[in-house]
């Protein structure tokens, strides 16, 4: 298994409201510009997230702009990773912002946050 959780299907809907009160108190982590490998479709760009364990819990578009709010819960830990994703069909590159934190005031250290959050920064961008 991997450092992410792998067990996204256990996310409750009670979970949803906590998760969307929540993510305003989470720090950006990352910031970055992307260049897409590959022309960009919905469907393909959620499916390589899912392979690598990260949930799209919305997406959309029109006109070829399409934005993605996706997440990720680290495996041993309540550490969640929050992505906000505006991608460009068009030009195949778009705009990524990560959070990273703790949900329910679990414990957890700025470093432990800074170190996954590199890994998943890594992990996130592997998959475009």
């Amino acid at each position: 298994m991997g450092i992410f959780s792998d067990r996204v299907s256990e996310i409750k809907s009670g979970s949803e409201v906590v998760f969307s009160q929540d993510v305003s108190l989470f720090p950006d982590s990352a910031i970055f510009e992307v260049s897409l490998s590959r022309p960009l479709t919905k469907e393909g760009f959620e499916q390589e997230m899912r392979q690598k364990a990260i949930v799209t819990m919305a997406s959309g578009g029109t006109g070829g702009q399409f934005k993605f709010f996706l997440y990720a819960q680290h495996a041993e830990t309540n550490l969640w990773f929050l992505v906000e994703a505006r991608l460009s069909q068009g030009t195949n590159s778009g705009s990524v912002t990560i959070k990273a934190g703790f949900m329910d005031d679990a414990p957890g250290d700025s470093n432990s946050i800074s170190h996954y959050a590199q890994l998943f920064t890594a992990l996130f961008k592997d998959g475009i």
